[in-house]
This record gives C-alpha cells, structure tokens and sequence, in this order.
C-alpha cells in the first residue's frame, strides 16, 4: 500500500468517490455521534481540508502535534 499513500494518507484513499474517513464519520453520525477528536499526523493539513466541508453538521477538533 505504499506506493498508493506515498502522497495521501490511508485516510484519504477514495472508495467509490469518497474518502475512507467521510464513510466512517458518517457512520458513527448515523448512531448518533456529533463530536469526534481526530489525532492528525502525517499530512494533517490534508485531511482536516477534507473534513472541513462537513463541520456543518458536527464538531471536528484537531489534536495538535
């Protein structure tokens, strides 16, 4: 799997158009979640870029390094 997270953390790989991540928030909003803690490391900035689009619905707080 490293030659396909050389530039993208797991996280971010698509499954169907989507990132990894976005189908788990997803599940854990569908039982009810709303606050999720996420320890960013490797390529932070990427994933919280992505995610910021759904702080609408939920509280994203970033676990500084």
């Amino acid at each position: 799997m490293g030659h396909v997270t050389t530039d993208t953390p797991k996280s971010l790989l698509r499954v169907q158009d989507k990132s990894i991540i976005w189908y788990i928030i997803l599940s854990l909003y569908k039982e009810g979640f709303r606050k999720f803690f996420l320890p960013l490391g490797y390529k932070g900035d990427m994933i919280e870029n992505i995610i910021k689009l759904s702080k609408k619905y939920f509280v994203i707080t970033r676990a500084q390094d």
